[in-house]
């Protein structure tokens, strides 16, 4: 079983259990939708997925964050995509898979801005405010869904972990917990 899986088993499992009056939201389906979020100025891209039993009541929200030179969609089309998208259903989960900005030597990658200088991977160095994205991500949600703002998570691999422990430091009003995946903060970093 994959971290990830692991961290959302856990925090379904000490969560208050689902409202049986809820329903499915059928516009997602088994595919990952998409919306568009203008944040300072660009528009950025957010996958969404929302469990079965999301519609009545306050739902827990799960960030899923791409590696480096990830997509949403490659998330999405592999296994931890499937395991993802088995437990919203099981638990009235609603995920969200956003994009980090686009890589300029590689137009189907994506980072996130996790504090790095770029001194070790200059291409993965962005100056994004990805935490100000994530932030009217989450709002966005909000205003769709009933997600219970104490129940807001974070994980992600890699890049997306780092981008995790930013998270985590920087938005800990937001984020109720975050499991970074093959991780670590960056050093040097630009973060205070």
């Amino acid at each position: 079983m994959r971290s990830s899986t692991i961290l959302a088993v856990v925090l379904v499992l000490a969560a208050p259990a689902a409202d049986a009056g809820w329903r499915r939201d059928r516009t997602a389906k088994s595919t990952l939708a998409r919306a568009t979020i203008v944040h300072d100025g660009v528009e950025r891209v957010v996958g969404w997925y929302a469990g079965v039993a999301v519609g009545a009541g306050p739902a827990p929200l799960v960030l899923v964050l791409h590696g480096g030179g990830g997509s949403a969609d490659r998330v999405w089309a592999g296994d931890d995509g499937r395991a993802w998208r088995r437990l919203a259903d099981e638990h009235g989960l609603v995920l969200l898979v956003p994009e980090g900005r686009t890589d300029p030597g590689d137009p189907d990658g994506h980072h996130w801005n996790d504090c790095r200088t770029g001194v070790l991977e200059p291409t993965a160095a962005s100056d994004a405010d990805d935490v100000g994205f994530l932030r009217a991500a989450v709002a966005w949600a909000a205003g769709r869904w009933p997600v219970d703002p104490a129940r807001v998570y974070v994980t992600g691999a890699s890049n997306g972990g780092m981008m995790s422990f930013r998270m985590a430091i920087d938005a800990p009003d937001l984020v109720a917990a975050a499991a970074p995946i093959i991780a670590n903060l960056p050093e040097p970093h630009e973060c205070p």
